[in-house]
């Protein structure tokens, strides 16, 4: 469940969790907490299909979160981007990045966390 995992990176911070999220690892706890689910989707051409985020990542393009030709999983998930995913899927997300800056893994136990409150 994200929803514990969400709450025990919130709770307790530290520099543990003050490193980039990638893109992979931030669809891959979205779609988990908000339980999405897509059938008969397609994936990116850089998602190989033995990756640990290949079936959210199809969920989340299939759903139209995600629209880019490529999907580069391994970059980190910007605040605006992460803003703009969660927002397709029906979430209006509040954080205290904004932009090109990178969300950490703290931010995004914060925003999904958030997210599963509502």
């Amino acid at each position: 469940s994200v929803y514990p995992w969400a709450e025990t990176v919130a709770m307790c911070g530290g520099e543990d969790y003050e490193t980039p999220i990638s893109r992979a690892d931030f669809i891959v706890l979205l779609v988990s907490a908000l339980q999405l689910n897509a059938y008969e989707r397609e994936n990116f051409y850089d998602v190989k299909p033995n990756a640990y985020y290949y079936n959210a990542v199809g969920v989340a393009k299939k759903l139209g979160l995600v629209e880019e030709v490529k999907f580069s999983p391994e970059l980190g998930m910007t605040a605006e981007a992460a803003i703009e995913i969660m927002k397709k899927a029906g979430v209006n997300p509040i954080t205290q990045k904004e932009g090109a800056e990178e969300l950490t893994l703290l931010d995004a136990a914060k925003l999904i966390l958030q997210t599963l409150k509502k």
